[in-house]
């Protein structure tokens, strides 16, 4: 079931979820905040170094004492003093200076570009791997959800949290807290050098300065929550579209059978002009967003070059002053910019991180239990006791009052009407679903204490919706065993399934690549691929959910014929439309309306006159 977080859980507080994901990282993050903290404080020296250069350019060689007090802090210039009186003995002092100016400012540019390449290196890189590690969690625990909870959601609502969902989060991890330091450094400190840069004239400059980015940031709140409904309707449209491509591509026999080419198209192109549209809706807010923001920008130049450059002319300030100032208006620019935007990425981030969260905390149905048996293997032996079962939110039993015992080296088999609970009662067996408590055994273990796994590893299923991967033939074959198999055994459960001689005459034989979901085999080539599947994972109970439906009787009977001897020391239930096919059946259930109508061998079924015989004559097949 869901188990939703509380609401202490939600907002930035959802973030606590990552704390395990990041630890392993931490010594790179913080390598990487110390690099761009420097980084920072570097960028904030930089224009102090210009304004000395410029001044010094200008002012006469008496001015160079008073310049280089500016330019470093007290303790600095005490101590480089006697170097500084040495390049001041003659008239290149001053060109001396501005030289080894310009090499500071050279040596801060490389450390500045090193840095840059280290903090995006530790940061970008540990939010990836952060993100990485969280996407691998969310499978593995998707993997872990019952039946019941993909039967309410949606593929393409689980595909979005693990792509959209997850960049999002990965977005407010690196982009935002790398804002949020550039916020607080380049920001704050930004605004206290010009402040105090010739206080009070710099004070006053910085407030008319100031003003246009303030009414900037609000600017920016505004319309980045415009940019991310437009941004989000954009992606939403995307997905319909792809969605619509993906079906019509998957079902292109069925298209083509049915001359529906047209009206694919015409589909397509509704969805295709829904997303035109919502660009474009998007573009016309990015139209006006960009040229507002750099009018307000401009405008805070404007009036630092109007009342700056006043002045400079009246010998207020330097020339060195009004360049530094400019400097550090221009590195405020980007914070302020930033604040709407970061704001905007740690919502974002947030709610990602609160519909990950819900599934994280969502816990499956069916999980071993403090009583699970320390069982490492099953015999086979399976026994049903006035079973009656009844999915959730329906009004009737799916089955009811089912009983039989099935041991190893007997074969069951089922028949029955349409919705008469076939792949229901078979799905009760690995625990696809859970049976009600003591209705059914495994060995003589009520089955919810037997170790899923074990219980699983031992129970193989071949399903009436087969499922192949985008995998090679061998592969696809293989898919179900976590050891190495050689290539003779995947052969031999080929021959089993009646489908090697056809593998062979594939283009690369067991080496074809199939297409997605098997598209380019048959239907009866896909059931066979799936039974070779079950078949080499050697289980103890072997279940064929109606397998052998896409293929003819005489394939069918060869192949259940393959079949026999891999079936005396299993436990086999047969389901199947056709009452030939289960002839040899140790015990034969027909199932109508999700009970045992008839229960016998095939022999005496046909005997009896009732639903079995009456499936017999609709095959034409009666004996």
């Amino acid at each position: 079931m869901r188990e939703r977080p509380d609401k202490k859980g939600q907002g930035l507080r959802a973030f606590r979820t990552l704390i395990p994901y990041i630890k392993p990282h931490v010594s790179k993050i913080i390598g990487g905040s110390v690099a761009l903290i420097l980084i920072n404080l570097l960028q904030l020296w930089l224009p102090r170094m210009i304004r000395a250069a410029i001044d010094l350019a200008v002012a006469n060689k008496d001015a160079v004492q008073s310049i280089m007090r500016t330019l470093l802090p007290n303790f600095i210039h005490d101590a480089l003093a006697p170097t500084i009186d040495k390049l001041m003995v003659d008239d290149n002092g001053t060109i001396s200076l501005i030289f080894w100016i310009a090499v500071g400012m050279l040596g801060a540019g490389v450390f500045i570009s090193v840095g840059r390449f280290f903090w995006r290196r530790w940061l970008a890189g540990s939010a990836i791997r952060v993100t990485a590690d969280l996407r691998k969690n969310l499978l593995k625990h998707l993997q872990t959800l019952s039946y019941s909870f993909y039967n309410k959601q949606q593929v393409g609502d689980l595909m979005a949290h693990a792509t959209n969902d997850l960049n999002a989060i990965m977005r407010a991890m690196m982009p935002g807290f790398v804002i949020i330091v550039d916020i607080v450094i380049l920001g704050i400190l930004a605004i206290v050098y010009m402040l105090t840069l010739r206080w009070p004239l710099t004070g006053m400059l910085t407030v008319y300065a100031i003003i246009p980015l303030v009414v900037m940031s609000f600017f920016i709140g505004y319309f980045g929550k415009l940019l991310h409904t437009r941004f989000r309707a954009v992606r939403d449209s995307f997905s319909a579209m792809t969605a619509r491509v993906t079906e019509n591509l998957s079902g292109i026999r069925v298209v083509k059978a049915y001359v529906q080419e047209e009206g694919e198209t015409a589909s397509f192109k509704e969805k295709s002009t829904d997303y035109v549209r919502k660009n474009i809706s998007l573009i016309k807010i990015w139209g006006l967003f960009f040229p507002a923001i750099m009018f307000l920008s401009n405008l805070s130049l404007f009036l630092i070059m109007l009342l700056g450059g006043r002045m400079v002319i009246l010998t207020q300030l330097t020339v060195g002053d009004f360049v530094a100032f400019q400097a550090y208006l221009g590195m405020l620019i980007w914070p302020m910019i930033a604040i709407g935007w970061v704001i905007n990425l740690l919502q974002s981030g947030a709610a990602s991180m609160g519909r990950i969260n819900e599934l994280l905390h969502t816990t499956p149905e069916i999980a071993d239990g403090p009583d699970t048996l320390p069982l490492t293997e099953i015999e086979g032996s399976i026994s049903f006791k006035n079973l009656t079962f009844q999915y959730p939110d329906t009004e009737h039993p799916a089955l009811a009052d089912i009983s039989f015992d099935l041991g190893p080296g007997k074969i069951l088999g089922i028949i029955g009407t349409v919705g008469s609970g076939k792949s229901t009662l078979v799905s009760l067996i690995p625990r696809l679903y859970e049976a009600p408590e003591g209705t059914l055994t495994v060995d003589g273990h009520t089955i919810n204490k037997v170790p899923l796994k074990v219980l699983r590893e031992a129970v193989g299923i071949v399903p009436q919706d087969t499922f192949l991967f985008s995998q090679t033939v061998a592969q696809n074959i293989a898919f179900g065993l976590k050891r190495e198999v050689g290539q003779e055994e995947i052969e031999k459960a080929a021959r089993i399934a009646g489908i090697h001689e056809e593998i062979c005459k594939f283009s690369e034989g067991y080496e074809t690549m199939l297409g997605e979901r098997g598209v380019t085999v048959s239907g009866g080539q896909k059931q066979r691929l799936t039974i070779a599947r079950a078949v080499l994972t050697d289980p103890r109970v072997l279940v064929l959910d109606d397998a052998l439906s896409a293929v003819d009787s005489d394939t069918e009977r060869a192949i259940l014929t393959a079949l026999k001897g891999m079936m005396q020391k299993r436990a086999v239930i047969i389901i199947s439309a056709r009452p030939r096919s289960l002839a040899f059946a140790d015990e034969i259930l027909v199932l109508d309306e999700g009970r045992i109508a008839e229960k016998g061998k095939h022999e005496e079924l046909l005997k009896n006159d009732g639903l079995y015989a009456l499936f017999a004559r609709l095959q034409g097949i009666e004996s």
